[in-house]
Formats: C-alpha cells, structure tokens, sequence
C-alpha cells in the first residue's frame, strides 16, 4: 500500500488527517508497516518504510531541537510517513517539525481527530499480513 491508499481507508479518514508536507509523494511512498510510539528516541528502532503514528505528547513536551531531531532521524530510517495527532496536548504541529520535515523530504501528516491507534495499526496491518 501507498501513503495515499492508507489515508483513503475508512478508519484513516474518520481520524480527519491534512498533509502538511510531501502532499505530491503520497502515491510513490510505499508503507510497509503501520506503528504507533511516543518514544522520541524511536528511529535506531524502526527499519523503514513504517507510517508512524504520535499522539504528540513527547513533541508537545520537547525542546524545538529535539523536535527537529526527532523527524531528521525519522527522516534517516527512511519512514514513509509521519502522523501526528493534534488535539489538547498539542493544538498544532510545531514550525520546527514542519520546517524539518520540509527539509528532510518525509511526508507529514496531522491527525486531528481522536481514532485509537490500534484500531488504525489493526486494520492496515493486518492487511499486510494477509496478502
């Protein structure tokens, strides 16, 4: 599946996601894998190609070089995509996640209504799993 297939699915669309950055790499960009984490430090643990899911509590809570760094070593394990949930904790994506993201090529995502993630994980992994 494309970033684009994945934010058609039905479950996708009820969480009202906007592409921020990299709107014209939805097609091309291959996900491999849908995960969810708060973990900054996430990248050394991911292989690539996964859209990756934050509710944006560890972002709302980061220093703006630690939220540069964040999508920059996203950015180096080759994510396909990141989506970030908008909400109370976090009203908006920051500039420097934006300003990053633009700078990295990685396409970025606001989520801005609640739809658990493992429900979104659930139903475009086990998609992967069965073909």
């Amino acid at each position: 599946m494309n970033v684009h297939e994945i934010l058609s699915h039905p479950i996708v669309k009820a969480a009202d996601p906007v592409v921020l950055v990299g709107g014209d790499r939805l097609t091309a960009q291959a996900v491999r894998w849908v995960h969810s984490s708060e973990v900054l430090d996430i990248g050394p643990l991911l292989r690539g190609g996964e859209l990756l899911l934050s509710g944006g509590e560890s972002l709302a809570k980061a220093s703006s070089a630690k939220q540069e760094q964040y999508v920059r070593e996203l950015a180096a394990r080759n994510v396909a995509a990141l989506a970030i949930e908008t909400g109370a904790v976090l009203p908006e994506i920051p500039s420097e996640v934006v300003r990053a993201a633009v700078e990295s090529k990685i396409i970025l995502i606001e989520l801005r209504s609640v739809v658990p993630f493992v429900v979104i994980a659930e139903s475009i992994n086990s998609t992967f799993v069965t073909a």
